[in-house]
């Protein structure tokens, strides 16, 4: 998740140097990067 369009590319980049597969999505906001992580660590300590 990025913000700004210079860090779009780094995926890309990655994804060339470690050849593991990855997203990027762009044009999102900090609140909403927060959001996620906040859930995903929920997810890690609380299994569905």
């Amino acid at each position: 998740m990025v913000d700004m369009g210079s860090l779009m590319d780094f995926g890309d980049r990655i994804a060339s140097i470690t050849g593991i597969k990855t997203a990027t999505i762009g044009s999102v906001s900090t609140p909403n990067v927060l959001e996620a992580v906040s859930k995903s660590f929920l997810f890690i300590i609380y299994p569905a």
